[in-house]
């Protein structure tokens, strides 16, 4: 992948290269497939989300029909993060309370930001530079939007690896959250927190 069109958030990394966040087109409805059906991805709920564009059984032209539609329409919003412009590594989709599935719930309050997290094959990525990206998640959702006061995620239950990565990030369980397509343990961070503990992220980083 080499396209960087859509730009929307660049940074550099600690070990000298370039990372963007750009937006996610139809166009990369081949790889996005791909990464979906990776066999190291278990918990990432395919149908639930081609359901909002055709019947199953599923393939990448559902997905360049996902990736079409409105963000009011998916209710998320399709980010691909990328190495010096040339290496895609995560796959991302934004979201606000507002318009997921945890809309109802008291557990967080209702201008909270939320992401789902998909990285690519292992051979693409180190776990420090997922650790640094996944910051640099987190600092995008409250640097741009002033109101939001929480970030949150829901992994699945069985997820420990992003569960892991969640505690890492210093957000804490709230609680286990059933949604429409999974069981969530529902971890959040407020903008307070992460402000107060943004030293302590920093020293990780190193």
């Amino acid at each position: 992948m080499t396209n960087s069109a859509g730009a929307r958030r660049a940074t550099l990394l600690k070990n000298g290269h370039h990372f963007v966040w750009r937006s996610a087109t139809p166009d990369d409805a081949a790889m996005v497939w791909s990464w979906w059906n990776g066999p190291h991805v278990v918990y990432w709920g395919v149908d639930q989300r081609l359901a909002k564009v055709a019947p199953p059984p599923h393939d990448e032209r559902a997905v360049g029909s996902y990736l079409e539609m409105s963000v009011g329409e998916r209710g998320v919003d399709p980010i691909i993060g990328m190495i010096d412009g040339t290496t895609a590594v995560v796959y991302a989709e934004l979201y606000s309370k507002g318009s997921s599935p945890l809309v109802s719930s008291p557990l967080v309050e209702d201008e909270a930001r939320g992401m789902h997290m998909l990285w690519g094959p292992v051979r693409e990525r180190r776990r420090a530079t997922a650790f640094e990206i996944s910051v640099d998640a987190v600092d995008w959702q409250f640097q741009e939007y002033p109101s939001t006061e929480t970030c949150i995620a829901d992994p699945d239950v069985r997820n420990k690896a992003v569960q892991l990565l969640c505690e890492r990030l210093g957000m804490t369980e709230l609680g286990i959250v059933q949604l429409p397509h999974k069981a969530a343990r529902l971890f959040a961070v407020t903008r307070e927190s992460w402000t107060n503990n943004r030293q302590h992220i920093d020293s990780l980083l190193r």
